[in-house]
């Protein structure tokens, strides 16, 4: 897999929702003081994985990668016995 280059507006659009989610989350928590940076790495983290979510639907769906998608279930049908 070829490196990713990262351009700056990626990389300020990137902090902005870390900061953004940190916040909301301190927030949601009720403010606790001196826990910014536990916020922040949750926060970190959540982006993260929901750029790597992206991603791979992205390549999946050109193809150089078999997509990952687990079929559903078939219904249970009564049958009436």
């Amino acid at each position: 897999m070829k490196p990713t280059i990262r351009t700056d507006l990626e990389s300020k659009q990137e902090t902005l929702a870390i900061s953004t989610l940190a916040y909301r989350l301190w927030h949601e928590q009720g403010r606790p003081p001196r826990r910014y940076m536990d916020f922040w790495i949750k926060a970190t983290k959540q982006v993260m994985a929901a750029q790597k979510a992206v991603e791979d639907r992205r390549r999946a769906e050109k193809g150089s990668e078999p997509a990952r998608v687990t079929p559903p279930e078939a219904p249970m049908v009564w049958t009436g016995e």
